[in-house]
């Protein structure tokens, strides 16, 4: 039986106060007294209406429109009842907190394309039975060129304080990845620097992900096994210290060698440091951000003077068929439940960010969302492992010639330089 439900008073049902609104534990149905009309006009309305959401795709299937009188006549909407986001628990919303960021950015997004604004409230969107999100507002409105969208982020963490640097990373990556498929016009660099003022560790991680330039390679996803798998990073085209580590007898004996980019830069061997690793077979390499720069010389425009001219130089020493092999070098690798990538996996860019004593919770945050036990990363050139004692704590440092795994809890292990360590103990690191 359906039963009379306020949206004045409801949390639940929320809207225009004048909305009358049934309810039992399957169906909603809402009549809108404001869409009082002349039965032919109301038909053409709802026709209208229809071809709309069917374009448009945002709504519950299970979703009608009806008529209610003679004559003059009511429009209402009858749907299957969902469970509004608002209304969950945090604790299930950081479980589908990928899901919703990838849904409402597509939702949103194909909207704004189409010259819409959909509210962007946590109370307007459900998941159904398959999973998918879904718009729940019957009333569509005129695109802003995204400033409902900026207001409803700046606004975001407050109504939502659970909300970490590594849930913000989640949504910018997600609307970034929207906004490059389609022509809708927002300023992203606007919206990000905006979000950047409002000191807040979620928005300035939101932002960061927005605005970060996006690369042609994907993941390399790579079979597991229980061999043992030797780590290597930030080499630098320092030839004699590679060639020394590959010389070690674990390193010799080992059937795979995974190496963590920063492959080139700084050192004086960048063309023999790459045949070298071309040749071997069990390599395993990724691209780190001085690898990149090679393909894209306008990156170093960031870096100092002295690392310009070096970026310069290491590209003049290169022969084509090793700049080709660093140009179809992936940005991560990753297993069934381990992550590499050259900088941080937090950083959506995958090169350019830094795990150490102020960025390591944000980045177990990130692991620990989703799912992967072990990130190896480089560019820190500091050998250790990150992660908690115990869960809920914050991460802790540790360093030694064997760290065991007993507990399963996410951790970020980096192997050292290979070409450059920075910890003050002399020699070539891996692990």
């Amino acid at each position: 039986m359906l039963h009379r439900r306020s949206t004045e008073t409801s949390a639940e049902f929320t809207g225009r106060p004048s909305t009358r609104v049934w309810a039992d534990d399957d169906t909603v149905v809402k009549l809108r007294p404001e869409l009082r009309l002349v039965l032919d006009d109301a038909r053409r309305w709802v026709d209208a209406r229809l071809e709309k959401e069917r374009a448009l795709d945002l709504y519950p299937p299970r979703r009608t429109w009806f008529l209610r009188g003679d004559g003059i006549v009511e429009i209402g909407v009858a749907c299957h009842r969902l469970t509004p986001l608002h209304l969950r628990a945090f604790t299930d919303l950081c479980e589908v907190w990928d899901a919703y960021c990838v849904g409402f950015s597509e939702l949103y997004l194909r909207a704004a394309d189409a010259g819409w604004r959909l509210d962007e409230g946590l109370s307007n969107f459900a998941f159904d039975e398959d999973g998918a999100l879904r718009y729940l507002d019957d009333d569509l409105y005129a695109w802003d060129q995204g400033v409902g969208l900026e207001a409803f982020l700046t606004v975001l963490p407050r109504r939502a304080p659970w909300l970490t640097a590594a849930h913000g990373t989640t949504l910018g990556a997600a609307l970034r990845d929207q906004l490059s498929e389609r022509t809708v016009a927002i300023d992203a660099h606007a919206v990000g620097s905006a979000l950047r003022d409002r000191a807040s560790e979620f928005l300035t991680a939101l932002a960061d992900a927005l605005t970060a330039p996006r690369f042609r390679q994907r993941a390399v996803k790579r079979e597991s096994s229980d061999e043992p798998i030797v780590v290597i990073a930030d080499v630098h085209a320092n030839f004699d210290a590679l060639r020394a580590v590959l010389a070690e007898p674990e390193v010799a004996d080992a059937s795979r060698v995974l190496l963590l980019g920063d492959i080139v830069g700084y050192g004086p061997d960048p063309d023999e440091v790459v045949a070298l690793l071309a040749a071997d077979d069990r390599v395993e390499a990724l691209k780190g951000n001085h690898d990149l720069t090679v393909e894209q010389p306008e990156l170093a425009a960031t870096y100092t003077p002295e690392a310009q001219w070096s970026a310069q130089w290491t590209r003049d020493r290169l022969s084509d068929p090793a700049r080709d092999w660093l140009a179809a070098l992936p940005l991560e690798l990753t297993g069934d439940d381990w992550l590499a990538v050259h900088g941080a996996p937090a950083d959506p860019s995958r090169l350019n960010g830094y795990v150490y004593r102020m960025t390591a919770d944000d980045n177990l945050a990130r692991l620990e969302l989703d799912g992967v036990d072990v990130c190896f990363h480089g560019n820190t050139h500091v050998q250790g492992v990150w992660r908690r004692p115990r869960r809920g704590l914050p991460a802790a440092f540790e360093n030694g010639p064997v760290i065991e795994f007993v507990q399963k809890a996410s951790a970020l292990v980096c192997p050292g330089s290979v070409g450059q360590p920075r910890d003050g103990v002399p020699g070539a690191a891996y692990a």
